[in-house]
């Protein structure tokens, strides 16, 4: 991770404690591996996507797609009307997995002089 983004890897950089203590770290098992995670923080009129992740092995069986369609649902559960995360810029596979998905880039910012890029996907309300 260093050497593709010069940041080291996450799990140095974020207390994953205080994430599983507060409930918003949320993990997709397979076969007994922890085969994906993603962290869901509500705000006031959004989901912000963090820590979406998919062990290197078992990307391209769905996992990714099933987190992002989990968190399509917790968004709409919690009455927001769209979901948001950021990403580095150096990350072509996953920039390309989210507009998949139907995200859009926002902007382009520089965050502790790396480069990364915001995007968001609107969410339709709950059908009544």
């Amino acid at each position: 991770m260093i050497a593709q983004l010069g940041l080291p890897p996450w799990p140095l950089r974020v207390n994953i404690a205080q994430w599983i203590h507060s409930g918003t770290l949320w993990v997709l098992e397979s076969k007994g591996l922890i085969a994906a995670t993603i962290r869901l923080d509500v705000h006031w009129k959004f989901v912000q996507l963090e820590l979406v992740t998919v062990l290197p092995k078992l990307q391209r069986h769905g996992y990714g797609r099933a987190l992002i369609e989990f968190a399509q649902s917790e968004t709409r559960n919690q009455r927001r009307g769209s979901m948001q995360l950021i990403t580095h810029e150096r990350m072509i596979d996953a920039i390309g997995f989210y507009l998949h998905m139907g995200f859009v880039e926002v902007q382009r910012l520089q965050l502790q002089g790396h480069p990364f890029i915001q995007m968001k996907k609107a969410i339709s309300p709950l059908s009544q």
